[in-house]
């Protein structure tokens, strides 16, 4: 996709939207000191105060200008919706409401935050397919940025480790959490090839910034990632073979794929097979750690929040144990060998799909594959609409295919999944023609009723929110902060206490714990 002058429109509510989303996009980016979980906690209520600024610019677009908001033939953002009402109503009937709605400072998930990815899917929407060019390239940028950042985190933990014979951990970048930034790379790798099979003067720069994401990708030592790599272009590679049918070469992709696979799988035999040899030194850390992958093992922590998900989904079967609240369902279910393996702690099942099951039970877990299935609908729909190239049908597919897979070991998290709907929101924009938005032309002599009072209301909500669920939990925060690290007296420290005791703040959790942390310190 080619950037130019015509692709950005003037000073209008759209040009307004198009600037909060590339905003937003810089959220992997966005590191807090003195916050509780810097690398969570000030990217999070970042995106929602933009989602939030960007969605009241819509209604007051609504409300004075000669415009239309038409969802009717959405069925992904329907899907959206069905999951929200499904996640809202297992929160209700939660043993946890307040934490299955909020979430807590360690992770900021639950229904508030799928409210504002729904939103934000929404936003993307508005946008006409000239847009587009703009926020893919600003997305493609950032992740160079953290791309490099891993790259050159890499080769300095390399010169030490070299320095004082230790030994070379993962890239986390910007981060904090190297399998967190894995999945957003895999992401980006995805967007660096759509964009190669849009733009062919391009081709070259587009292919070059999957390639240094990819060594980032590596580089993260996320074995999830890469097996969903490799899924990811073996299908995508089937799926061009498939559509493509005047191609000779159509069969290339898959192979290579294939091949590539066929060649990780028997350098993870030949490590197993000889674990101490000199070649085995010289494979990527990644494929090494893909090698020892032991689920009786070392791994074994996992498949007991998978036994504990499953126990879980069987008490409460149709709504679960709410959004966020997998801690309860391993308190329900906890299995003692933990203690031969890991921390006895876990808020994640680490396969979301199962967390799913068990914290929203039958209902939001049908909800929330129905998201899948509406972007596999929407694609189908692009192609046969000509709308998507059978090369460009193959990267949105196989990305589907390996985020899919990352979520079998992992679970959804603000950096990678807002791109998922940034992409899922893409794919709606081929499947239909224009924006949601609908514009009114001059020839039209009806002067539409401007709604006021819906505007004043916007506003007043938008007011209420950003301070009920952005500054006071900010406070909150940098409170807790100050309490987890004190770098003051202890009648300053203890004044957080006053502070934390009054707040609304939702996202209590960690509060008790950290406070009784402090008083136990004295």
């Amino acid at each position: 996709m080619r950037l130019s002058r015509a692709q950005l429109p003037g000073l209008s509510w759209r040009t307004a939207i198009i600037a909060l989303l590339l905003a937003s996009l810089l959220v992997p980016v966005i590191v807090g000191s003195g916050f509780f979980f810097p690398y969570v906690v000030p990217r999070n209520l970042f995106f929602r105060a933009v989602v939030e600024l960007g969605i009241t610019t819509l209604v007051l677009a609504l409300c004075f200008g000669r415009n239309m908001l038409d969802l009717h033939d959405e069925p992904i953002f329907w899907s959206l919706v069905m999951f929200l009402a499904a996640a809202t109503l297992s929160a209700f009937f939660s043993p946890a409401s307040t934490h299955s709605f909020f979430g807590d400072f360690e992770r900021m998930g639950g229904v508030w935050a799928w409210l504002h990815l729904a939103l934000f899917f929404l936003l993307l929407r508005t946008l006409r397919d000239e847009n587009w060019g703009w926020i893919l390239n600003a997305a493609l940028a950032v992740s160079l940025f953290v791309s490099v950042s891993a790259i050159g985190q890499h080769s300095d933990v390399v010169s030490a480790a070299a320095a004082f014979d230790g030994v070379i951990g993962p890239s986390e970048s910007t981060f904090g959490n190297s399998g967190l930034l894995a999945a957003y790379l895999l992401m980006n790798i995805a967007i660096a090839g759509y964009l190669a099979t849009s733009g062919v003067h391009y081709r070259l720069l587009y292919l070059s910034a999957a390639g240094v994401n990819l060594l980032a990708l590596v580089y993260a030592e996320n074995r999830s990632a890469v097996i969903g790599l490799l899924l990811g272009a073996i299908v995508g590679g089937v799926t061009f073979a498939t559509l493509s049918v005047r191609s000779r070469k159509k069969w290339i992709a898959s192979l290579v794929a294939g091949t590539l696979a066929a060649l990780i799988t028997a350098i993870s035999v030949g490590i197993r097979a000889f674990p101490t040899s000199v070649a085995t030194q010289h494979v990527p850390t990644v494929l090494q750690r893909l090698a020892s992958t032991n689920p009786a093992g070392s791994d074994e922590s996992r498949t007991m929040q998978w036994r504990a998900a499953i126990g879980g989904f069987r008490d409460r079967p149709l709504l679960g144990y709410g959004l966020e609240n997998h801690n309860l369902v391993w308190s329900a279910h906890f299995d003692p060998g933990i203690y031969k393996i890991d921390t006895d702690i876990y808020d994640r099942t680490h396969n979301q799909f199962l967390e799913m099951l068990a914290t929203t039970g039958l209902v939001g877990a049908i909800a929330f594959l129905a998201i899948w299935f509406a972007i596999g609908m929407t694609l189908v729909r692009a192609f046969r609409a000509g709308r998507l190239s059978a090369s460009a049908v193959a990267v949105l597919t196989g990305l589907q295919v390996a985020y899919a897979t990352y979520l079998f070991f992992w679970f959804v998290d603000l950096n990678s999944t807002m791109l998922w709907i940034l992409i899922a929101a893409l794919i709606a924009s081929r499947g239909t023609v224009g924006s949601v938005v609908l514009e009114t032309t001059g020839r039209d002599t009806e002067v539409p009723a401007s709604k006021p009072v819906l505007a004043l209301a916007s506003i007043l909500v938008l007011a209420a929110v950003l301070y009920g669920e952005g500054y006071t939990p900010l406070r909150a925060n940098r409170a807790l902060a100050r309490i987890d690290s004190p770098g003051e007296s202890v009648s300053q420290t203890l004044s957080e206490f006053d502070l934390l005791s009054r707040t609304s703040a939702r996202q209590t959790a960690h509060t008790p714990m950290v406070m009784a942390q402090f008083m136990g310190s004295l």
